[in-house]
């Protein structure tokens, strides 16, 4: 579906409907985001300084490949506004082994 000329409103302009309002302008359509609280509130699932995100997902790995497509749009928006997004930094992650 193309959006050239499309007028799109997103309602919510938390983490994911920022990233929707982005990537729908980047194909052309006019977009105009809502929010019912100012940006940087401690409401949403993504409140407060920091966050994690993390590409080693030992629930399901089937959300592997969005989490390493997500992480190339993190880098190509940091990139389009020149400022730092994110700070790569290393995990240690530990638990019991798994029986299998």
């Amino acid at each position: 579906m193309s959006t050239a000329r499309k007028r799109v409103a997103v309602v919510g302009v938390g983490t994911m409907g920022s990233q929707a309002a982005w990537r729908l302008a980047a194909r052309g359509a006019e977009v105009v985001g809502y929010d019912r609280f100012a940006p940087g509130h401690d409401r949403s699932a993504a409140g407060g300084e920091t966050r994690i995100f993390r590409s080693a997902h030992f629930e399901d790995t089937r959300y592997v490949p969005l989490l390493q497509h997500a992480d190339v749009l993190w880098g190509q928006l940091q990139q389009e506004t020149g400022r730092e997004l994110r700070r790569l930094t290393g995990c240690l992650s530990w638990g019991p082994p798994r029986n299998s």
